[in-house]
């Protein structure tokens, strides 16, 4: 769209810059700057809150944002500028607050004007994703909750086999995904912005990591996989998914896990219960592979602790 510009979508600009900075040693995070102070110049909204945060647009041939603002611009837009501008979302994030609506003991949600909807650009929802990323993202936990719990009930939140999936809003994996994504977020967003700023960390390039589950049932996913370097040790939870009433009436399931960067032979336990040397299968690869016996109800959980060099 020559000679317009959305806050949203340039967020993207903006990490695609400093991830590839990170990665590579480029200096091509130096232009977002610039972009930020037309941002704080040219693109808030002044006047009532209840206008909205955001010009919908900016429009170079007039040299001025649109006058009009979207809660779905604004959302999107917050959410992802968490990562490059805090000062700038903090400041404005009591305005955004003003656009929430509150729905008792349900939650709360973003609505989505009627045109917006019928020309297909948001729905509540997307609205409710991205305001969940920000609050979470500004430490706002209650009013995150909120926003999950009122899509729970709303959105028909609940297990499709293996998935669990937001089944009740029309773009479903979308609205999945921004939700889980707020999930992921620590309260007050510090993670969010190192997944986009900070250069990988290249000690963790040595580091043991769970490099494949070969689950032929379908049923097992990974709640943890975390390496803590002051214990030396690789922690991996694996629990049976699904809806909890079905779970219960499943077997034990029986998943084969590959670990890399192993290195010598470690110490494994399995639910606090040791595991020889003969249940396992090493690679010249530095990889191990063992089998693990899932429960039906609750979490496995498996150590790979590495021995302490002499």
């Amino acid at each position: 769209e020559r000679g317009m510009a959305y806050v949203p979508c340039n967020n993207y600009a903006l990490a695609s810059n400093t991830l590839h900075d990170a990665l590579h040693g480029t200096l091509y995070s130096e232009a977002n700057p610039g972009w930020l102070r037309s941002v704080r110049r040219r693109m808030v909204l002044k006047g009532p809150a209840l206008r909205g945060v955001f010009g919908a647009a900016y429009v170079t041939d007039l040299h001025m944002a649109a006058p009009v603002a979207f809660n779905f611009t604004d959302a999107w837009g917050l959410a992802f500028l968490l990562p490059f501008d805090r000062p700038l979302v903090r400041k404005l994030y009591r305005r955004f607050k003003q656009k929430v609506t509150q729905s008792g003991s349900e939650g709360a949600y973003v609505a989505s004007s009627p045109i917006s909807e019928k020309m297909e650009i948001s729905d509540v929802p997307i609205n409710t994703g991205f305001a969940a990323i920000l609050a979470q993202g500004m430490g706002d936990t209650g009013l995150a909750d909120a926003f999950r719990r009122y899509a729970a009930s709303a959105f028909n939140a609940g297990w499709q086999e293996s998935r669990y999936l937001y089944k009740g809003a029309l773009r479903t994996l979308h609205t999945t995904s921004l939700l889980a994504l707020s999930c992921s977020i620590e309260p007050g967003g510090e993670d969010f912005v190192k997944l986009f700023n900070d250069p990988p960390e290249h000690a963790a390039r040595e580091e043991p990591f769970l490099a494949q589950v070969a689950d032929p049932t379908g049923t097992v996913g990974v709640s943890q996989a975390e390496y803590r370097a002051d214990e030396r040790t690789l922690h991996i939870t694996l629990r049976q998914v699904g809806d909890p009433s079905d779970v219960r009436l499943r077997e034990p399931a029986e998943v084969a896990l590959t670990i890399g960067n192993v290195g010598a032979a470690p110490q494994i336990e399995v639910n606090g219960q040791a595991m020889s040397d003969v249940e396992c299968a090493y690679s010249p690869d530095g990889s191990l592979g063992f089998t693990v016996r899932v429960a039906c109800v609750g979490g496995t959980p498996c150590a790979i602790r590495l021995y302490s060099p002499i």
